[in-house]
């Protein structure tokens, strides 16, 4: 386990390495000048060769690129850390309620499967599949917001008056975004894991021993799909941490999304080069993460 976790580290830091020299030549790929943009209206060539200066624009790319991987290392990414908490609560709450609704969903889809039941949250799974993040928080806010009042209009940090139960309620709708679009992945994932375990030897063992059909759904067929499950979490992290940074930017709240949406108002781009690095950061941690823990769950991972 040792070696393999090494491994993955190794593999893990290669990949932050290749994620921020393709940010930076992004941002370098960015039409027009940098000083010309920050200047605005006050922009002339004095003024804007003088900011390209201090900015280091001067430099080459090679020695920009290593300019700002120095000022990341010197403290440059705390401010951008420092939003990636609501972020990744968001992203745990919605994610842990998803996982909960997949699981409940998916055992009645096995143990009833072709009923009205298995249809109605095939269904609904498909629907919600099919819903863009963006569109389904909108949705959201005018229903849960606007027609029915049960959550704050303004987000939290805009008003003076606000307490825990106003910044509680602000969460609601990126929550139930969030949840709502992991069940209709992770629900058809899980029930396709489940009725291949269900077909399996020691299923029909279990259940010649008489144990019952509910034990052996739980203890056997659950805990057995379950491991593949992981791995699709793995892989649709990104996907949905991408999302909610929409979401975040959509609503205006002070997480990664909120940020980010700012720095681009302001056309801060080092500030948009630190929040994209620090979304690359969180993928591939999460996504070593899951490796680590499928490998500990499962030995055959790490000896495959």
């Amino acid at each position: 386990m040792t070696r393999y976790a090494a491994r993955r580290i190794v593999q893990a830091v290669l990949s932050l390495i290749a994620v921020s020299i393709v940010i930076f030549l992004l941002m370098k790929l960015y039409p027009g000048d940098p000083g010309s943009i920050l200047l605005g209206r006050h922009a002339t060539p004095a003024k804007v060769h003088a900011l390209d200066l201090m900015l280091g624009l001067g430099l080459s790319w090679p020695q920009q690129y290593l300019l700002w991987l120095r000022l990341l290392f010197a403290g440059g990414l705390s401010g951008a850390f420092a939003v990636l908490p609501t972020t990744l609560l968001l992203l745990a709450l919605g994610g842990g309620i998803g996982l909960a609704i997949s699981v409940v969903i998916a055992i009645g889809q096995a143990r009833f499967p072709g009923s009205w039941l298995d249809r109605l949250t095939s269904f609904l799974a498909q629907l919600f599949y099919s819903f863009p993040s963006f569109w389904l928080a909108a949705l959201l806010f005018w229903w849960l917001g606007i027609e029915r009042g049960w959550v704050p209009l303004v987000p939290p940090g805009f008003q003076g008056n606000q307490g825990f139960g106003d910044w509680a309620l602000s969460l609601v709708i990126p929550v139930v975004t969030v949840a709502l679009t992991t069940v209709a992945g992770w629900s058809i994932h899980l029930r396709a894991a489940m009725e291949e375990a269900l077909l399996s030897d020691y299923v029909r063992t279990a259940r010649a021993k008489g144990q019952t059909e509910r034990r052996v759904v739980r203890r056997h067929v659950l805990r057995n799909a379950l491991l593949p499950l992981l791995s699709i979490m793995g892989m649709s992290f990104p996907v949905l941490l991408s999302n909610l940074i929409v979401v975040e930017g959509q609503m205006g709240m002070q997480g990664i999304g909120g940020a980010l949406m700012g720095a681009l108002y302001m056309r801060a781009y080092g500030l948009v080069l630190n929040l994209v690095m620090v979304v690359g950061i969180a993928t591939v941690a999460l996504n070593l993460l899951t490796d680590l823990l499928s490998a500990a769950a499962d030995p055959r991972i790490r000896f495959g």
